[in-house]
């Protein structure tokens, strides 16, 4: 069990986390929709296309699981190998100290 009290811990294991993510490879079936689907949009542009990357949550809507820092955008994201990374990324708010403290206190996991 994570003692939430001690942030030293919290902040350690939030980077191991974070960095268990960014490390991991996406499942091939995964991998295969994502790119099929980045194939079929950019199949007829003239030029780099651009994409938002966003998180979501399924509590982020109540007014008692919302908090800043929660939720990540990366915006203007050209090329598939970036999107995959940003993918990844926009996963990392649900890892940090503050998501860690805000969650316990709350008594919620709304990643």
């Amino acid at each position: 069990m994570l003692d939430v009290d001690d942030v030293n811990t919290l902040v350690k294991t939030g980077a191991e986390i974070r960095q268990w993510i960014m490390d991991t490879p996406f499942p091939m079936d995964l991998t295969i929709a994502i790119t099929e689907q980045y194939q079929r949009l950019v199949a007829d542009s003239t030029t780099d296309m651009s994409f938002a990357v966003r998180s979501s949550a399924t509590a982020e809507d109540l007014p008692d699981a919302s908090f800043a820092g929660q939720q990540e955008t990366f915006l203007n994201i050209v090329g598939l190998e970036n999107i995959l990374h940003a993918i990844k990324e926009v996963s990392l708010p649900c890892t940090t100290t503050a998501r860690f403290l805000t969650a316990s206190r709350r008594a919620f996991c709304a990643c």
